[in-house]
């Protein structure tokens, strides 16, 4: 399975939203997650919680192996080292291991420009609107986010 994360960050406010489109071998939307967040730090914090409910949301689908695309570098490079184990996000860096450790027999990261995240994007954008107990695993995508799946499967001429 290959999982898209993405978290929005608004700086000003201290608050986003993440987003996970899971799909399968033929690019086929499996599941889709999308949540709001209060009181983050950064946008470091919010993509780290992005890809930690990637991988949770796939965990219950019962993948056996996972790819983790984010277009944030930094979250590629804490899964793989300890170099961000001290900063404020070092326990859901911590957690995110655990939870790829516990749950695939594979897990690789990998780091894709955001032209390629767009339906997660779309998706956290969704989720910073959500409101406290909003549902966060979607079972039917919204018209917009089907636009968007349609247009990545669509053949290039």
């Amino acid at each position: 399975m290959k999982i898209n994360c993405v978290a929005s960050f608004n700086e000003a406010r201290g608050d986003g939203g993440w987003g996970y489109v899971i799909r399968d071998a033929d690019g086929d939307v499996v599941s889709a997650g999308r949540g709001r967040l209060n009181h983050v730090l950064d946008s470091f914090q919010a993509e780290v919680i992005a890809c930690l409910q990637g991988i949770q949301g796939a965990a219950e689908l019962g993948a056996g192996c996972a790819i983790v695309e984010t277009d944030a570098l930094q979250v590629v490079q804490a899964f793989s080292s300890t170099d961000y184990d001290l900063t404020t996000a070092g326990s859901l860096i911590s957690e995110m291991r655990f939870a790829a450790r516990v749950n695939f027999r594979s897990v690789n990261f990998a780091f894709v420009p955001r032209s390629c995240n767009k339906v997660a994007d779309a998706q956290a954008d969704l989720g910073s609107m959500c409101g406290t107990g909003t549902e966060t695993v979607v079972s039917d995508l919204p018209n917009c986010i089907k636009n968007l799946v349609a247009n990545d499967l669509a053949p290039v001429e």
